[in-house]
């Protein structure tokens, strides 16, 4: 019994020094952000028609988009550069009266969506134009990446690790406490969102206008330090 005593004395020592231990903790967030020129453009476009059947307007779509392909490749973009995003054939019901029982079909509507990724973005716009030109009648989305984000995610993430210093050492000489080592690193997010335009493509006048941008590259590190003494009395 006195055996158990002690252990259990020495445990709950050990338990209130390591509850001690996890208090002199300073954890701080740090970020950091690089911008970046997009140097790859990425648009998802496409071909809607309608007909009276549903083969009629699916053939009337097929041909555009076949000229379509065959455009994007005349431009120079590979195959592994097209991918088909979305295919749709839906009727048409005339509501002109809701109050019938059934609502007849009046036609078909037909759609073929397509993602081309332009390695060059300096040709973008001129893509985008002969692509409108062979057929291609909806836009969806226009983007912008980055091919190789991993020197710009590096240099990111270092400025997160610095910011995140810089950030425990006011907190500590504030507090009057002494910083210890860093215990725990753990990356929070990291990410590439669209900044400001700058960067015009396209001087041809028959290209669309377009603007690629920066892409900032970001990065949230967190840094959990220990203290190496206790905060001073005033």
């Amino acid at each position: 019994m006195v055996f158990r005593g002690i252990l259990a004395f020495l445990a709950a020592g050990f338990m209130a020094v390591a509850a001690a231990a996890q208090d002199r903790l300073i954890t701080v967030v740090g970020h950091g952000q690089v911008n970046v020129v997009p140097d790859v453009g990425v648009a998802r476009l496409g071909v809607e028609t309608t007909g009276e059947t549903a083969g009629e307007a699916l053939a009337q779509m097929s041909t555009a988009m076949t000229d379509v392909i065959a455009a994007a490749k005349d431009a120079g973009l590979p195959d592994r550069a097209i991918r088909t995003s979305r295919l749709n054939l839906s009727p048409i019901y005339d509501r002109r009266n809701q109050n019938r029982p059934v609502v007849p079909v009046v036609g078909y509507h037909a759609s073929n969506q397509i993602t081309v990724r332009v390695e060059d973005v300096g040709s973008f716009g001129s893509l985008l134009d002969a692509l409108t030109q062979a057929g291609a009648n909806t836009i969806q989305s226009v983007s912008f990446e980055v091919s190789d984000p991993a020197a710009a995610l590096a240099q990111a993430r270092r400025t997160a690790v610095a910011d995140a210093r810089a950030k425990a050492e006011l907190y500590a000489d504030a507090a009057g406490i002494t910083l210890g080592p860093v215990v725990r690193i753990t990356e929070g997010g990291a990410g590439r969102r669209p900044d400001i335009e700058r960067a015009a493509l396209g001087a041809s006048p028959v290209a669309v206008p377009i603007q690629a941008g920066e892409t900032t590259v970001s990065a949230a590190i967190t840094l959990v330090f220990a203290i190496a003494d206790k905060a001073t009395d005033d």
